[in-house]
């Protein structure tokens, strides 16, 4: 129960009823002598304790705040003077009610001012300290805990815990110095925004930093701005953190049995985490207003991942792998017994809470009898794997021409040796390229028909397919046709060396994908794959191989961003820890096959960005330094040509404004 206490000289909380919560608590840097109503001192002595920031919310109207801890049996809440003179609230002592409607709480306590009213939030006589209204999507029985699923309405300046962040740099390296990129008006005053309100909470800090990010901002889907921090040069030399994700056999181990599910995902979940003191200084970045740093973890840097999971594992230790089951911000409780299944869930918010950990409850889903996690089909008659980590190969349509069959081919041969009776089963395929049966053109029979069946669904079942294992190299090959990109996730199996298919992933380009560049393309296809493996991918125990038949991708850790769309993916490989192989394009038969298997559709010209007469003069300085190097060129002497031929595309391709070559 609440209380209202205007004569009451702060704002204070049951000491017992904190602990029992779990709330956070840390000691007052001054305690405080506290008197009763006759002015003698409350018997349960000096205040030495409060509470962190907590989230208030009464009706619609909500608020961080701090609880002094005193013992107080009859009032959980005491809200006194303090608290007054900030809302200023009207009293109607004709109706016993208090609305809360003043400019302040006008501007700083409801979520949405579109739909504010003076009646929005109106105490009433009874009126406990608990939240009031629904929040969408939530069942009612978890409605105690509405506070943990409202979006806080501002960033709040978490404490320093043992599991802040530390960014150790490899020895005689410097924190590098970006530069800063131009802004819009538009953007420019987002940012100042961006900035007043995170330097207000304490987030954000003005800094004399050496280092310096540059900003940047990327559009949101709802075509808000949001500004994101070029860290590639830090992340290059900070040394990595292995703390390791959870394996995903240990996971599907644990939940095996369970008969209900609750699925919780985490509203913006890194900035509940301190930058570890001392090191705030490098993650500095550079704006038009001036010089800043970073107080908490910001996203992007190399190691949150492994913090913010060594963060979870320890608020949830003694829950993990008994009700719970946590992968970075995804959590999974779990419960064999369904009636116990509500109480194992409210243990998990309570514990968010404590933690001032949110949720989006858009994105929840509650006590449920299958749910999708991590790329399987949870239920309660078991562990299944999702259907749509094999429909890039069950979707496959039949072949209609010879190439489309050779396509195939390529991808069943790599597989052969994990496949019995394989040349058996190819064969009624390979039947129909015999120059003997093409007289009359290409034909698709039944037999091969049939065959092509039994093969996809062959590629989607053991032993070629696997379950991913968070504690060996991922291995992502990709590849971008003119119409469509493919990717296969691998990894290297202990039982017989080889590497076999974790997942496969085919998508089709839209018209504007298809004016892309070829090496956009090539970077869609990789941006694609890691989008659909995240979990899998980021924060893996080492870095994952990139392999990829286009040569100039190996150049992406260092390009100079051209345009806003390589900015955007600039910022979204700079969460990844990856390197980049090149391979053949004859040898990147798993990834080309997904890529090119769309025989419906026509693949969209890309218009020229220059006009031919400037990519002629480019070329034509060009060809008088040949003439000049090489006066009497024979056609044995063509590959003496090579170094500068590689010149002069690499300019021309510099002469293009969206080309990220430099």
């Amino acid at each position: 129960m609440a209380l209202l206490d205007c004569g009451a000289s702060g704002i204070y909380m049951d000491k017992k009823w904190a602990t029992t919560q779990q709330l956070p608590i840390q000691p007052k840097e001054v305690p405080e002598q506290v008197h009763t109503v006759d002015g003698s001192l409350i018997s349960s002595g000096p205040v030495d304790t409060t509470t962190l920031m907590l989230n208030l919310q009464i009706s619609d109207h909500q608020e961080h705040i701090s609880f002094d801890l005193i013992t107080s049996p009859n009032h959980t809440i005491i809200l006194g003077i303090p608290w007054f003179i900030r809302h200023n609230p009207y009293v109607n002592w004709a109706t016993r009610t208090v609305s809360l409607s003043s400019q302040f709480c006008h501007e700083h306590c409801f979520a949405s001012d579109k739909y504010w009213s003076p009646k929005r939030s109106i105490i009433t006589e009874g009126t406990t300290g608990s939240t009031i209204n629904t929040v969408q999507g939530v069942p009612e029985h978890y409605l105690d805990f509405q506070d943990v699923f409202q979006k806080p309405s501002k960033p709040v300046l978490p404490p320093h815990r043992d599991y802040d962040c530390a960014i150790p740099l490899e020895p005689g390296t410097i924190v590098p110095f970006g530069r800063m990129y131009s802004l819009t008006e538009t953007e420019k005053e987002v940012l100042k925004e961006y900035l007043d309100e995170n330097i207000q909470s304490g987030l954000i800090v003005p800094s004399s930093s050496p280092a310096g990010a540059p900003l940047f901002f990327v559009p949101k889907k709802t075509k808000d701005l949001r500004p994101c921090l070029d860290f590639r040069g830090l992340n290059k030399i900070t040394i990595k953190d292995r703390y390791p994700l959870p394996l995903i056999r240990d996971i599907l181990e644990a939940v095996r049995g369970a008969q209900r599910f609750t699925k919780l995902d985490l509203r913006g979940a890194y900035h509940l985490l301190r930058i570890k003191e001392g090191d705030d200084w490098k993650t500095a970045f550079r704006t038009p207003f001036g010089h800043f740093e970073y107080r908490v973890m910001p996203f992007s840097l190399t190691n949150a991942p492994a913090i913010f999971q060594r963060f979870m594992d320890s608020v949830f230790s003694d829950l993990l792998n008994q009700t719970v089951v946590i992968y970075l911000d995804d959590i999974l409780i779990y419960s064999r017994n369904p009636e116990l299944h509500s109480s194992h869930v409210k243990q998990v918010l309570q514990r968010l809470r404590a933690h001032q950990l949110f949720c989006k409850p858009e994105k929840c889903e509650f006590d449920q009898t299958e749910v999708k996690y991590l790329g399987y089909h949870l239920s309660t008659t078991g562990v299944a794997m999702d259907q749509e980590k094999v429909q890039a190969i069950l979707d496959w349509p039949s072949p209609s021409s010879i190439k489309e069959t050779q396509c195939f081919l390529g991808l069943a041969n790599f597989y052969r040796q994990f496949i019995a009776d394989f040349a058996k089963q190819t064969s009624h395929i390979t039947h129909t390229l015999k120059k003997e049966n093409l007289v009359k053109g290409f034909v698709w029979t039944k037999t091969a028909e049939t065959a092509f069946q039994e093969l996809k669904k062959a590629f989607t079942q053991a032993p070629i397919l696997r379950h991913p294992e968070t504690n060996k190299r991922f291995i992502v090959v990709t590849d971008a046709s003119e119409k469509a990109i493919g990717a296969v996730l691998l990894q290297q199996q202990e039982d017989d060396g080889l590497e076999h298919p974790v997942f496969y992933l085919s998508h089709i380009l839209s018209i504007a994908e298809q004016h892309y560049s070829v090496l956009e393309r090539e970077l869609l296809a990789l941006k694609t794959a890691c989008i659909e493996w995240r979990q899998f991918l980021m924060g893996s125990k080492e870095p994952f191989e990139v392999r990829t038949d286009h040569r100039n991708l190996q150049c992406l850790r260092n390009f100079v961003c051209q345009n806003s769309r390589q900015a955007r993916w600039a910022f979204f490989f700079s969460q990844y820890d990856f390197y980049i192989t090149y391979i053949p394009g004859s040898q990147n038969i798993l990834a080309d096959a997904p890529s090119r298997r769309y025989p419906d559709c026509t693949p969209v010209p890309a218009q020229p960005l220059l006009e031919p007469s400037k990519i002629i003069g480019v070329a034509q300085s060009f060809l008088e330094e040949v003439q000049l190097e090489y006066p009497n060129l024979s056609d044995d002497e063509i590959e003496n040509l090579r170094p500068l031929l590689q010149q002069i595309h690499t300019s021309l391709l510099r002469a293009f404004p969206y080309s990220p070559v430099t």
